[in-house]
Order: structure tokens, then sequence, then C-alpha cells
């Protein structure tokens, strides 16, 4: 279950990226010069952030057993492509600029996709959250 669940928390990452990509391939989208996949990115990292912290806030305090639902993996999932795709061109720009916070939010994203990677492939973090230990 959890396996199918990441294939197709991949999947979806994959046609979202792929939808997104076709919509707005040309700067000059139908809904204006300054919509583009750069926003939608910009969009969906947004509220990745701020979803992650809450969901595994939920996870761990009130002891909900999301640990085989899609959503969950698909959150981890997300975390992880925003998280190394963006420190990914962080670090490959050959603009010098302060980028510290950016830096340290997309760091962030990696570190919450690796705990809910982790909570959900790890035998033990079930039980141990069930049981309050």
């Amino acid at each position: 279950m959890k396996w199918r669940n990441l294939f197709l928390a991949v999947v979806g990452l994959a046609l979202l990226v792929l939808v997104f990509s076709a919509i707005f391939e040309n700067s000059n989208s139908k809904l204006g010069n300054s919509f583009n996949l750069f926003t939608i990115f910009v969009l969906f990292w947004t509220v990745t952030s701020f979803i992650s912290p809450i969901i595994v806030g939920i996870r761990l305090f009130r002891k909900m057993k999301m640990q085989n639902s899609f959503l969950y993996i698909f959150l981890s999932v997300l975390n992880l492509y925003f998280g190394g795709y963006g420190i990914t061109k962080l670090l490959s720009s050959t603009v010098q600029k302060d980028f510290h916070t950016a830096f340290f939010l997309l760091l962030l994203n990696l570190i919450w996709g690796g705990f809910i990677f982790i909570d959900v492939f790890s035998e033990n973090s079930a039980k141990k959250i069930n049981q309050g230990n």
C-alpha cells in the first residue's frame, strides 16, 4: 500500500509538472504575461511549505494514523521535489545574490520531506506514535 501510494504520488507530481509546463510553455500565456510556470511553482511551494509543519504536528501530537495515506506521502514527495529542485537551481545559478533565506526555506522542505518519508517507511514509527512514546 505504501509503495503503491509512493508510485502514485510520483506519477501525480510528474503529471502536475507536465500539465503546467504545457499550459505555460511560452511566456505569453492566456492568463497574462506575468502569470507563468514560475508563479505556479512559487504558489505550490508556498502552500506546501505552510501545510507541512501543520500536518506533521497533527500526525505527531494528535496521534493520527496517516502513515499510509496518499496525501501524506504526496506531501513528502512535493517537499522533496521543491527542496531538491530549488536548492539545485540556487546552487547552479550564475547570478550571485544573497539567497540565504531561500536556501534555508528549501532546506526545510528537504527536512520535512525526509521526515515524512522516514515516518512512512519506517516500520517502528507507527508503533511508537500509536503507543505514545
